[in-house]
């Protein structure tokens, strides 16, 4: 007996879905790991992919909307108005980190675009804002940190206690 089709065994569909999922990806653009199927690589590949992903496939997106909305909705609000829309940028906090030591070790990054790249508000000149930062900041003595050469016991917070295990050893 001669069989007409092939078996489903023999046609492999369990592959041929992963393949079928895959170019579907492929045609749009999108990079499994955007579309949360990961293979186990490495950090930096994660970045790198949805760095790719931003960058070919949703800007490009975005700008025809841009242009789109550009042409029909900007001039109910003025004839040189333009719509622009641009993706968040996705950056590898590691490199990001590099990046900031290898400034602080030159001495090239003052202390407000530091805090500015964190996400911090400027401190100003009065504050030192407009220094360079440095690796070496000699931090000033605090009142609030007890001397080594003080021989009062450490001070607890409210509400903490500790036993004293020579007035327990006592009472036996």
């Amino acid at each position: 007996m001669v069989s007409l089709t092939a078996t489903p065994r023999e046609m492999a569909y369990n592959e041929s879905f992963v393949q079928f999922r895959d170019a579907i990806l492929a045609l749009h653009g999108v990079p499994g790991i955007a579309a949360g199927i990961s293979d186990g690589g490495s950090y930096a590949a994660f970045y790198a992919s949805l760095k790719q992903f931003i960058s070919l496939t949703v800007q490009p997106i975005l700008d025809l909307l841009a242009e789109d909305d550009t042409e029909r909705l900007a001039p109910q609000f003025g004839k040189s108005l333009t719509v622009e829309i641009e993706a968040t940028h996705i950056d590898d906090p590691d490199i990001l980190e590099k990046r900031l030591a290898t400034d602080i070790r030159a001495q090239i990054i003052k202390v407000d675009e530091l805090r500015a790249i964190r996400g911090l508000p400027p401190l100003g000149d009065r504050q030192g804002g407009g220094q360079l930062v440095s690796q070496k900041k000699q931090q000033e003595p605090s009142s609030n940190v007890p001397d080594n050469n003080d021989s009062s016991p450490p001070a607890l917070s409210e509400g903490k206690t500790i036993l004293n295990s020579t007035k327990s050893n006592s009472r036996n």
